[in-house]
């Protein structure tokens, strides 16, 4: 009987056992789960932080271009102006020669 009892207990503290190391790898599992969730959502994050990032670098450069366009009219612009007051002043300076 006592023999009995002792392996009945062994074989109840091994089940207990069991049991401890089964719960653990099922919680280890549904953590291993909840990271892998939490990766794929980062990825995703990430993946769409670097798309609006190169939408942001299209966005700049194109600015840039009109920016630079504009400078490029109101310089044409300006140096047409001056063109336009030296033509001027040479009709007014040779009217004034024609007539001494």
């Amino acid at each position: 009987a006592p023999a009995e009892r002792a392996e009945k207990q062994a074989a109840h503290r091994q089940s207990l056992q069991e049991s401890a190391v089964q719960q653990a790898v099922e919680e280890g599992e549904s953590q291993r789960e909840a990271l892998d969730n939490l990766l794929a959502k980062a990825e995703e994050r990430n993946a769409a932080l670097e798309t609006e990032i190169r939408e942001n670098e299209v966005e700049a450069a194109s600015a840039l271009m009109r920016q630079k366009d504009a400078e490029m009219r109101r310089l044409a612009d300006a140096e047409d102006r001056i063109l336009q007051k030296v033509k001027a002043e040479l009709s007014k300076t040779r009217a004034m020669a024609q007539s001494s």
